[in-house]
C-alpha cells in the first residue's frame, strides 16, 4: 500500500510562545516579559497544521533510511508578523533540519505577539515531526 506522509503537531503545550520578547535596542539582550497576547498564525492552529501539511516535502534520504522523529526549532515572530532567526535546536538529520527550517521560513506573516497593546517580539518554540504510517 502507499506510504502516507502525517505531520502533526504534538502538543499546544509544546508550540507556545516561550513568553521570551527580545529587546530591539540590544539585539543581544533577550528580557522576560509577560507576552499579554501570544503571537498567532492568521487563522489559528487548525491552519497553521493545513499549512505544514500542505508544503512539507519529506526528504527522500530520510525515507530510504526510514528515519523519523521531531526537529525542534526556535524563531521569532517580529512585530510586523515576519518570521527571523530561524535554528534547529534539537536536530533528527541534516535533511530534516534543512526541511524544516525552509518551511518555517516559507510561513506567511503571524499576527504579532502584543505587551500593553503594543506589538513585540517574541521567541517561539516548534516541533516539526516527520513520521511515515504504512496504510
Amino acid at each position: 500500500m502507499k506510504t502516507i506522509l502525517f505531520i502533526f503537531i504534538c502538543t499546544i503545550c509544546s508550540f507556545a510562545a516561550k513568553a521570551q520578547v527580545t529587546d530591539t535596542l540590544k539585539k543581544d539582550t533577550t528580557t522576560l516579559h509577560n507576552v499579554e497576547e501570544s503571537p498567532e498564525f492568521v487563522g489559528g492552529i487548525g491552519k497553521l497544521i493545513k499549512f505544514i501539511n500542505k508544503n512539507l516535502k519529506y526528504p527522500e534520504e530520510a525515507k530510504e533510511a526510514n528515519l523519523q522523529g521531531r526537529v525542534i526549532l526556535t524563531f521569532v515572530v517580529e512585530k510586523d508578523g515576519s518570521i527571523s532567526s530561524v535554528s534547529v535546536q534539537k536536530s533528527l538529520s541534516p535533511e530534516t533540519d534543512a526541511e524544516a527550517v525552509r518551511l518555517i521560513n516559507a510561513m506567511p506573516k503571524w499576527i504579532p505577539g502584543k505587551v500593553n497593546g503594543q506589538p513585540v517580539r517574541v521567541k517561539f518554540q516548534m516541533p516539526i515531526n516527520f513520521f511515515k504510517l504504512d496504510d
